[in-house]
């Protein structure tokens, strides 16, 4: 569930399930101009114009967002982004290793992981399993 509110007058993507509850690895996010008009466009349940003015990061959240929402199939999607998102995560694994413990390094590898799971490259169960070994480490 997304709020049209915040979208449209904060310009933030703010996802929850119909409890209201906050979606792991989906964190509030304040999108560009263009973003809110993708996201308001899917809300209408319209095809979005402007995918060719996203940034490669706008793309996996797009990706990963509409993946997760079961959506995948009905609007349109770049779903070359599992290599990307592996590299990505191996660079943050090797910052980690060389002693960099940055809780927004950290973040992003737990972010990463989500949409691997949102993309079916990754289960359920190693997600959990991941996350809960990257914040004992």
């Amino acid at each position: 569930m997304i709020s049209p509110k915040e979208l449209y007058f904060r310009n933030k993507l703010v996802i929850a399930d119909k409890k209201g509850k906050g979606i792991g690895g989906f964190i509030t996010r304040k999108l560009s101009p263009h973003m809110v008009s993708i996201f308001t466009s899917i809300i209408k349940d319209e095809q979005p114009s402007d995918l060719h003015k996203m940034s490669p990061d706008e793309i996996v959240y797009y990706n990963a967002y509409l993946r997760k929402a079961l959506l995948h199939k009905k609007f349109p999607t770049h779903d070359n982004q599992i290599p990307e998102l592996k590299r990505r995560m191996t660079v943050l694994e090797g910052q980690i290793t060389a002693g960099n413990d940055n809780k927004k390094v950290r973040d992003e590898l737990c972010q990463i992981a989500t949409y691997l799971q949102a993309y079916n490259a990754i289960s359920k169960a190693d997600l959990n399993e991941y996350i809960r070994d990257l914040k004992a480490s």
